[in-house]
C-alpha cells in the first residue's frame, strides 16, 4: 500500500448539491427497491411474482440463485458506485474513495457474470425475434460493463493514471445507471397499456442502456476537454 504525503492528495471542494438529486437518490431508492423486491418480498411471498412482471415468474422462480446474486451486487454497485461519484473531491487522502471503489469493482463484476445467466432467461415479448434482440442486449451490457471496468481499473492500478481511471469510472458508471433508466423505460411502456409492453420490451435489451453509454462517453469527454478529470498531482499506483 502506497502511504501518499500531503502533496499527493487533491485539495478539497465543496460540490454541489445536485449530482445528489439526479445520481445518489435514484440510485438508492432503485437499488433498495430492487433487492427489496427480489430478495425479500418474492422469496417471502411467492405468490407476489404472479403479479410483479407476471411474464417472468417462471424465471424467478427457476433461476432464483442467479439472478439474486445479480440483483443484490448489482444494488451494492448502484449505490457504491453513486456515493463515490457524489463524493469525489471530499475525502482528500482518497482512502474511502479506494475502499468504496474496490467495492463498486468487485460488485460490478460480479452482478455481471451472473447477468449473463439471466439474460438467456429474459422476457422475448411477442416481438418478432424477441429472444435474439433481449438476450443479445444484455450480454453486450455485461461485456461492455466489464470492459470499461477493466480499463478503469488497469488505469489506476498498474498505471496510476487517474485521467485515464476517471474517464473510465465515469463512463461505466453510465451503464451501472442503466438500472435506473431500464426501470424508467419499464414505466413508460407500462403507461402505454400491456400491449405495448409485451411487444417492446426486448428492445430494452439496448435502448435500457446503449443511450447510457453515449452520454457516459460524452460526459467524460466534456469533463477531460474542461480539465477536471485531469489530476492536480501524480497519484502512484496503489
Amino acid at each position: 500500500m502506497v502511504r501518499l504525503t500531503p502533496a499527493d492528495t487533491l485539495p478539497t471542494h465543496r460540490p454541489s448539491t445536485a449530482p445528489v438529486w439526479w445520481i445518489l437518490t435514484p440510485s438508492i431508492v432503485v437499488a433498495v427497491a430492487l433487492a427489496g423486491v427480489h430478495l425479500v418480498v418474492i422469496p417471502l411471498f411467492p405468490v407476489v411474482a404472479q403479479y410483479y412482471f407476471s411474464q417472468q415468474a417462471k424465471t424467478f422462480d427457476e433461476e432464483s440463485v442467479a439472478l439474486s446474486i445479480h440483483i443484490f451486487f448489482g444494488a451494492v454497485a448502484l449505490i457504491a458506485g453513486a456515493v463515490n461519484i457524489v463524493t469525489a473531491g471530499r475525502d482528500r487522502r482518497l482512502r474511502s474513495h479506494r475502499a468504496v471503489g474496490w467495492v463498486y469493482s468487485a460488485s460490478v463484476a460480479t452482478s455481471a457474470a451472473f447477468g449473463i445467466v439471466v439474460a438467456f432467461h429474459a422476457y422475448a415479448g411477442t416481438l418478432p425475434g424477441g429472444r435474439a434482440i433481449v438476450t443479445s442486449g444484455f450480454l453486450a451490457l455485461a461485456a461492455t460493463w466489464v470492459i470499461t471496468l477493466t480499463l478503469a481499473v488497469e488505469a489506476m492500478a498498474f498505471r496510476g493514471d487517474v485521467r485515464a481511471h476517471r474517464f473510465w469510472m465515469t463512463v461505466n458508471f453510465s451503464l451501472t445507471f442503466a438500472a435506473v433508466v431500464l426501470r424508467a423505460w419499464v414505466g413508460l411502456l407500462l403507461a402505454f397499456g400491456n400491449g405495448a409492453f409485451e411487444l417492446l420490451y426486448p428492445t430494452l435489451g439496448w435502448v435500457g442502456w446503449v443511450p447510457n453509454l453515449i452520454v457516459g462517453i460524452l460526459i467524460a469527454r466534456r469533463l477531460r476537454a474542461t480539465g477536471k478529470l485531469r489530476p492536480r498531482a501524480k497519484f502512484p499506483a496503489p
